[in-house]
Formats: structure tokens, sequence, C-alpha cells
């Protein structure tokens, strides 16, 4: 036996002996198109969650609210306040057919249809790679970071649980690479919360507006009108504008920072002194879309918009 092979023997007699008893092998990341795929798959049984939603400025300093937040077969049901234990300020459900918020402490409320967009819009937009995360809500997770194709940037990152395909905690940042956005889960239990905890049936009492409207984050519902060929979205911290027009001067000659395929349309992204603006052309009309938003929202908004506002 060779000095070498002596050497190399002790080396994994001393690793055996060492090693915690029962140490499990180091779990390899999964496939991160997969882990995707499962963080956004509807789950069978509902979940309850306690999250803790901060939105932040340029100079980073942050507003933040809390939502009570359930999923399940049966749709999406958000309860929001600005404190922990603060009254409720928004109530909102969002199941295969309608989507309804009210805000009872103004007393009005909105309901029109659900509006369905591309699930993997984030495929289309980023690169994806899955590293370890740590413990969030007390639980493992792995952490899946979304890198522009157009500049190699993380924009958007997700904490997903190992046990369970949850989302536990996700950031957005914007280009310059300053976060945007943040929302972590506290606190997470399986419930049997029935059907009609998710109908989307406003509370009595309220003035009810069913003007129709896109697709929107969380949170975000149709403002009045600024100027006849503009829609503006808002959730009490930021805005979505929506504008049309017909116009016969050629195009700009402005170079988007990056372009993306939707369902039908093919938007170009680019800077903003408002955040992001996406511009496209459809049926001899143009659309632009600004919002300091995270990229990928502003492009499910995109997604849904069939005609002028």
């Amino acid at each position: 036996m060779t000095a070498k092979t002596m050497t190399n023997r002790f080396v994994w007699v001393f690793f055996f002996l060492t090693a915690p008893a029962g140490a499990a092998p180091r779990r390899a990341p999964p496939v991160a198109t997969e882990l995707f795929g499962a963080a956004i798959a509807t789950s069978s049984r509902t979940t309850v969650e306690l999250v803790r939603v901060q939105s932040f400025d340029h100079s980073g300093k942050a507003k933040a609210q809390y939502w009570q937040r359930s999923m399940g077969p049966e749709g999406v049901r958000i309860e929001a306040a600005a404190k922990r234990h603060a009254p409720l300020a928004l109530l909102e459900v969002i199941n295969s057919k309608k989507r309804m918020q009210a805000w009872p402490q103004a007393g009005r409320a909105w309901i029109g249809p659900a509006v369905v967009t591309k699930e993997d819009v984030e495929l289309t937009m980023y690169d994806l790679s899955v590293s370890t995360g740590g413990r969030v809500a007390g639980q493992a997770t792995w952490r899946l970071d979304m890198r522009s194709k157009a500049d190699g940037r993380v924009r958007r990152s997700w904490w997903i649980g190992k046990k369970g395909p949850r989302i536990l905690r996700r950031e957005d940042y914007r280009r310059n690479g300053t976060i945007l956005r943040r929302e972590r889960v506290i606190k997470t239990e399986q419930t049997q919360l029935g059907k009609a905890a998710f109908l989307a049936e406003v509370p009595g009492g309220l003035a009810v507006s069913t003007r129709p409207t896109i697709w929107t984050p969380i949170g975000y519902v149709p403002l009045e009108r600024s100027w006849e060929t503009s829609q503006i979205y808002g959730d009490g911290l930021r805005q979505i504008v929506l504008s049309a027009t017909r116009v016969d001067v050629a195009k700009s000659s402005e170079k988007p920072y990056a372009e993306v395929r939707l369902t039908s349309k093919t938007v170009g992204f680019f800077d903003s002194e408002d955040g992001t603006r996406l511009s496209w052309r459809k049926d001899g009309v143009d659309f632009t879309l600004t919002g300091d938003v995270a990229e990928a929202d502003l492009a499910r908004v995109a997604d849904s918009v069939a005609k002028t506002p």
C-alpha cells in the first residue's frame, strides 16, 4: 500500500468519524424552470399566510402594510391593513370568473371579470438560477433569481419553501439594482376555508363600480381618467398609467433596452422618470404603459390590453 493510498483512506475515515450522526447528504438544487412552475401552480389545499409588504421609493425609504393572504384551489383572498392589527383597509378576492376589491373605510368597491395573462412571462424575460436561500418563516428555502436577458442583472428573487413550493419571500428590483418591493411571509398555516371565502361578492353598503378593467397587480384599481385617451391605476402608493393614441408620424428612433414577445404583441422597455415605460403598436394605435413597478408585472398588464382604454 502506497503512502498516497494510506493518506486517502485516513481522510475518508476521519470524515466518517467526525461527521454528525445521521447527517443527510446535501440536497442538489432543483431545476430552475421546474421550481418556477411548482411555485406558481395552484395548490390543492388552502394556505393562510400573514405577509408583511414593503414598497420602497428611490431613496430606499419603505412604506409597509400587512396582508392576510389565503390561497387555494378556489382562488386568492387578500385582507390588507396599514398595521398588523389595524382595521381592514382593503379586501380583494380573485377567483376563476371575477375579481372584487372593497375599501370598507372609504365606502366603495369595484368588481369585474377576472383577467388571465401569461403565467410564464418571467421565462420570456429572464434567465433563472437556483441557490440555497436560508430560512423564511421557519422554513428552509431555495432562492430563485431571475436575471434580465438584456443586461444580466437580477430583477426578481423568490424564496421558495423546500418542503412545499410556496413563495415565502419575494423581492423586486429596479434596473439600477435598488429594491422596489418586498413581500415576506411571517406565518403560514393550513386551514379549511370554505368556498364562500373566495366568492367575489361586494360587502353590503358600499358604492360599486363595474367599469371593465385589465389585469393589474394586487391592490391596483382603476382611478379616474386623467384625459380622454389615458387610464390611471393605483394602489395608494404607486400608479400605472396606460395611454393610447393614433399617430401618423414616424415612430421614435429611441431604442428599447429590452424587447419581450407576449401573447399577441412585442413590447419594448424604456427607462422613464416615472419608472419603466413599455411601448407597442397594435391595429394602428400606439400604446404606452408607465409605472415604477416590476418589469414582469408591467408586462402582464400590457399582455392583457386588447384595445384602447
